[in-house]
């Protein structure tokens, strides 16, 4: 046992002196170093193989060497260099292959993805990226997990504040809109304990120009609303967000640790639309002109969610284990009020939400044999009630199981295959009815890499269970013609996603899905009759197929970086003789200069932000270009940073955001020109980063201990 820990511990000492000559240049698998002199106790010539590298299954390891974090302020700016990994330091957005569906995680357990982000990255020892996850977070693309360095002792952390200014939109009082953000990531290590204190407040005021034209053709009435000119909106998003977490780590010994935590989170909100809506009756023309007020309101917003979580080894097994329990409650007003027409609708809900489960791995044949077994439950208890009439508009639950295993063989580092077989069950309950379902779960992956490419192929097909508010079998007005109703009889939706990855020197990310579904949830307008409501809106299974083909690309060169994430996605749907098809492309690319003398960054970047919504009648898009200019200087020893951002007025197409919708009982077409209001957006952001304490690194020879303490945030 002591010939083992000293040899893991030497290995890990080597692979931190390696780094800085071995990472950012070609891949390889090995280095072979000469340990240096210590301070405290010499160790002899010691030849030490370490891998900075790693590819195994689905999951890919990343030694963080200090040549790596040069120029690097922040967890998210690291992870940014990291193979198909895009982050825009500016706005802080992350993607993993074109996608931001990936979750982030700090040694297994979940934190906020603004804390993480902004966390000192030299905390960190290595980052663990696993493409397509079983378990608890099936469902997501990506899970990267950051595990930090063993005895680390100190605190460290970030004051942020920010604040956005958009001249070209403002209120009827010509004031402009002025959107604020304050946040604090802080987190205290100490012997066995570490605590960590995230908290973030926004304060959001958002304006569009919005027009819509609605055509019911049983009643032969149509309704239009101008899309108003100038700076102006007539559809105002106003609130505040507040999120609030306390985390704590124990490590009882080196084999079991302890987390727990809790998050708070406050918000108040409402959405006001203040139009000039025309009517008329087929071809007649206008009939009327009335003023459109629709006010949705949120009061006594309230989240709340605590959680327990074990990690483990016992036995050659590594465990983990987690609970949970969140609580979200809302009051919600909805007003919608002309000529003829008042809707008043208000109601409490209430969202219990909890999960639990354990997964155990196993690796064996000298770690070439993975086995990985889990078993998760979440449950909902969903409760809508009538403010006035204290009616119970819903009193829905929902119990979901997911247990599977899989199974990874790696016999080399060249190359590795894995399977996975898991059974989802859920069950369902509103009122006196209950459904039941069972559906198996079926995964494939295949890995081959060398010192310059990486190629990776995953299947998996899994099935997806309607939300609870889809399930509902009441009926909730739209307007005075629509109302939206629920369908106890929607079936899970199955599909069937197959994922190929090719990776080029690190620098270069080629990957491309494709995935179909049977019975997807779409909401289909239908004929309500002649008579008020005149059009149902009820959720249906129809059938689906999407695509993404995607490329990603980041070269540090001296000074400079460069990061490209381009790509093209497309979505069909159909139901019944319904059938609608459409294709968007993306990007996003910045250059930042880093002069490390003066201590300050230049940013240039530009985006074609898109989004694309395809049901079997409506397709939603918006699409718009932009370039930003930011300038980054860092002071009093980089510990306050201080960043002005610019958007200039200069595009290359033109941006716009529109729904169309075409049913036999209803049309509706819908523009925003929200986008084009964002020309000469100015932020400051203004950071302060405080550290203090010790890093301590242990070594191990011949029965005694050697301590290694250097200051945080000092030069490793």
């Amino acid at each position: 046992m002591i010939r083992l820990f000293t040899a893991a511990m030497l290995m890990a000492a080597a692979a931190l002196i390696t780094a800085d000559a071995a990472y950012g240049a070609e891949p390889v698998d090995s280095t072979a170093v000469k340990k240096p002199e210590l301070k405290v106790d010499t160790l002899g010539e010691v030849t030490v193989t370490a891998r900075l590298i790693e590819h195994k299954g689905n999951q890919d390891t990343y030694a963080v060497t200090s040549r790596m974090l040069k120029g690097i302020h922040s967890a998210g700016e690291m992870l940014g260099l990291l193979p198909g990994v895009f982050y825009n330091p500016v706005d802080r957005d992350l993607k993993y292959l074109g996608s931001g569906n990936v979750k982030l995680l700090i040694d297994g357990v979940e934190r906020s993805d603004s804390y993480i982000k902004l966390i000192n990255p030299k905390r960190f020892a290595k980052v663990v990226v696993d493409n397509h996850p079983s378990g608890q977070y099936d469902g997501y693309d990506a899970v990267i997990n950051l595990i930090t360095k063993t005895h680390y002792t100190g605190y460290d952390g970030v004051l942020l504040g920010s604040a956005d200014y958009l001249p070209e939109l403002r209120h009827s009082s010509s004031t402009p809109f002025i959107n604020q953000n304050g946040q604090i990531e802080a987190t205290y290590t100490r012997d066995k304990w570490n605590f960590a204190l995230s908290g973030q407040f926004d304060r959001y005021d958002q304006g569009h120009s919005m027009g819509y034209e609605k055509y019911y053709r049983l009643n032969d009435y149509w309704q239009k609303v101008e899309q108003p000119a100038g700076s102006e909106p007539n559809q105002v998003n106003k609130g505040n967000m507040g999120s609030y977490s306390f985390y704590t780590d124990y490590l009882v010994n080196d084999n079991h640790r302890i987390s727990a935590g809790i998050t708070v989170g406050p918000s108040t909100g409402q959405s006001t639309e203040r139009s000039i809506m025309t009517y008329g009756y087929g071809d007649t023309g206008e009939v009327g002109k009335v003023v459109n007020y629709d006010r949705t309101r949120m009061s006594g917003a309230m989240y709340v969610k605590g959680m327990l979580t074990y990690h483990g080894t016992v036995g050659g097994w590594a465990l983990h284990a987690e609970a949970g329990l969140s609580d979200n409650h809302y009051r919600r007003y909805h007003e919608v009020e002309r000529a003829g027409y008042r809707l008043d609708d208000r109601r409490r809900m209430k969202v219990v939400f909890g999960w639990g489960g354990a997964s155990a791995v196993k690796r064996m044949l000298s770690n070439k044999l993975t086995l990985s077994m889990y078993d998760y439950a979440t449950w909902a208890d969903y409760k809508e009630r009538n403010l006035v009439s204290e009616r119970v508009l819903s009193d829905d639950r929902m119990f979901r199981n997911q247990l599977g295993a899989d199974l990874a063989y790696s016999p080399v580092w060249k190359w590795s295959v894995g399977a996975g077989l898991g059974l989802n069950s859920i069950s369902n309950s509103w009122g006196d009815m209950r459904a039941t379902h069972h559906t198996p779960r079926l995964k494939a992956n295949a890995m081959w890499s060398s010192t310059k490419v990486m190629v990776r192929f995953n299947y998996s097909a899994a099935t997806a269970f309607p939300s609870l508010p889809l399930l509902q079998d009441y009926s909730t007005p739209v307007d005075s013609l629509i109302v939206q109703r629920g369908n106890p009889a929607l079936k899970p939706t199955v599909t069937h996603n197959f994922n190929l990855m090719v990776n080029i020197l690190r620098d270069l990310t080629l990957n491309g899905t494709y995935t179909i579904g049977h019975n997807a949830v779409y909401d289909i307008a239908e004929d309500g009759g002649s008579l008020v409501p005149s059009v149902v809106m009820d959720y249906r299974n129809g059938s689906s197929a999407s695509w993404r083909a995607n490329v990603n690309y980041t070269k540090m060169i001296r000074n400079f970086t460069i990061a490209v994430n381009a790509g093209v996605e497309g979505y069909r749907a159909s139901y019944a003789g319904w059938r609608n098809t459409r294709t968007m492309p993306a990007y996003d690319w910045y250059v930042r200069y880093h002069n490390q003398p003066m201590s300050f960054d230049v940013f240039l970047s530009s985006s074609l932000h898109t989004g694309l919504n395809v049901t079997p009648q409506e397709v939603t898009w918006s699409r718009y270009d932009g370039y930003a200019l930011a300038v980054q200087k860092y002071l009093l020893g980089s510990k306050l940073m201080v960043m002005f951002m610019w958007t200039p007025p200069l595009h290359f197409m033109k941006r716009s955001m529109t729904t169309s919708f075409d049913s036999p009982s209803y049309t509706w077409r819908r523009s925003y020109d929200h986008y084009n209001k964002k020309d000469n957006h100015m932020s400051l952001t203004v950071m302060w980063r405080f550290d203090g304490g010790n890093k301590t690194r242990k070594y191990s020879r011949g029965g005694q201990s050697v301590d290694i303490t250097t200051p945080i945030g000092s030069a490793e």
